[in-house]
């Protein structure tokens, strides 16, 4: 192995006199050849072949295909540089998928040797058989990746940056096993050249120190920190079938409560069914009102009251009127001759008539301050049809309008209410008093006055529908 390996560095050598020497420093260079680049940088770099004590570099792979290229190229790199330097680690954590490269105490040379045939197999998506073109990198072929140092060297230049065409940056993150990680990429259609040259003057400007500790395990246990980060992310966006837990446990535990659940529902439901149905309040609405009538829902009003009998709000609006009510099977009173409907009841168009009211209203109001005032302003809409509309609308109302529109919710109400305070909706409708909060949804627009405008008209297209 010592044998093949001093006749490789020869080739890096090279034994071109000094004027050669001076006269290549100059001139331009390009080549896909990795044996040209590096007598180049043999040429070029005083004491490229020399080893950097102390210095480990590790190099990871995260797919089957890669730790298999990873495997051939080391065992074919292992011709020319020692066996103890470069080894491959797989099978981290039980998962031949994941594994890495180091590389230790090695010089220029074999560093950018490495760097090179790795990265540019690494990326392949199929699994080298022919090493002979291993040495040859086409141009198209991408080189990038990340690789990792121990943190035991410096800098001896703080502001060296790398060649045109090539970047190698620190990649700031969380350091817990004492690692630094570099990601290294060359441009579209640029020469390998430029990466062996970029590589050679990055790593002249590192000092390596004393190392402590076996950096192997060290790197084992960052890389598996990585890799479990990562599919943990994958997982839990993807959430692929029984990776976070079993369906079927789960289907055995949650069964059972769910039909125990459907019938306790189903119950609730015929219990209310039933309780409408047989509640004595609900008469025929051919059943003519008359003194006797009265008289009998006053006596049982009584003897409800005496039993302490809970009321709902059909038997509070009997008391007001001292008759019954007729409740049709839509669980809304019918309007006819022999039906008193309470005074706070409103139909669906007198719903709708006073939420364009409020439009109408608001818009007076906005025309009395300045379009460019920014503040917020509520309308009422129908709950029932329109309310699903304007949810539906509410990308385009925005923007279209730009405002903020926001539908609110029931526990949100009370901060629409001094708004309503102010508006005059008597100009526009007779049923100025407010429904119950639970037939209409209050709408929320927020922006400059000008704007604002624009959104209760659309607003008020979609009632007027």
């Amino acid at each position: 192995m010592a044998v093949k390996r001093k006749a490789v560095s020869s080739a890096y050598d090279g034994t071109a006199n000094s004027k050669r020497q001076r006269r290549q420093q100059h001139e331009f260079f390009e080549s896909q050849d990795i044996w040209k680049n590096l007598n180049k940088i043999s040429t070029n770099l005083t004491n490229s072949s020399r080893e950097k004590k102390n210095s480990q570099l590790f190099i990871p792979v995260y797919t089957a295909t890669g730790v298999e290229n990873a495997k051939v190229c080391v065992e074919a790199l292992q011709e020319f540089i020692e066996t103890s330097k470069i080894e491959v680690y797989f099978g981290l954590g039980g998962n031949r998928s994941i594994g890495f490269v180091r590389l230790r105490n090695f010089n220029i040379l074999d560093c950018c040797l490495v760097l090179s045939v790795i990265l540019a197999a690494r990326n392949k998506n199929h699994i080298i058989s022919d090493t002979k073109n291993m040495f040859t990198i086409p141009q198209s072929t991408a080189l990038a990746a990340s690789f990792y140092l121990p943190s035991n060297f410096t800098y001896l230049d703080a502001k060296w940056v790398p060649p045109s065409g090539l970047r190698i940056s620190e990649v700031v993150c969380t350091d817990t096993y004492n690692f630094k990680e570099f990601h290294v990429s060359l441009s579209k259609n640029r020469s390998l050249s430029i990466f062996i040259e970029g590589i050679a003057s990055f790593l002249t400007n590192l000092k390596f120190g004393k190392c402590k500790g076996a950096k192997d395990q060290d790197f084992r246990s960052y890389l598996s920190k990585i890799f479990n980060s990562i599919k943990s992310s994958i997982y839990q966006t993807c959430l692929p079938k029984d990776v976070m837990f079993d369906s079927a446990d789960l289907v055995a535990v949650n069964r059972p409560k769910i039909e125990k659940s459907k019938e306790n529902l189903l119950k609730y439901a015929k219990d209310i069914i039933n309780s409408n149905k047989y509640d004595g309040m609900i008469k025929p609405a051919s059943e003519p009102v008359n003194d006797r009538n009265i008289h009998v829902s006053q006596s049982s009003r009584h003897d409800s009251n005496a039993n302490g009998a809970p009321s709902n709000r059909y038997r509070a609006a009997s008391r007001s009127t001292g008759t019954n009510l007729h409740i049709p099977q839509d669980g809304h009173p019918a309007e006819s001759a022999n039906t008193i409907v309470p005074s706070n009841y409103m139909t669906q168009e007198q719903i709708k008539q006073h939420c364009q009211a409020t439009v109408s209203a608001s818009m007076d109001a906005l025309k009395s301050k300045s379009p460019y005032q920014i503040f917020t302003m509520y309308v009422k809409c129908p709950r029932q049809k329109y309310t699903d509309i304007v949810y539906q609308s509410l990308n385009d109302l925005r923007t279209q309008s730009n405002c903020n529109i926001v539908v609110l919710n029931l526990n949100n109400l009370n901060e629409s209410k001094s708004w309503f305070d102010t508006l005059d909706t008597s100009k526009y409708t007779a049923f100025t008093k407010a429904p119950h909060p639970s037939t209409v949804r209050v709408i929320s627009i927020g922006g400059v006055g000008e704007h604002m405008m624009k959104a209760l008209e659309l607003i008020s297209r979609i009632m007027e529908a």
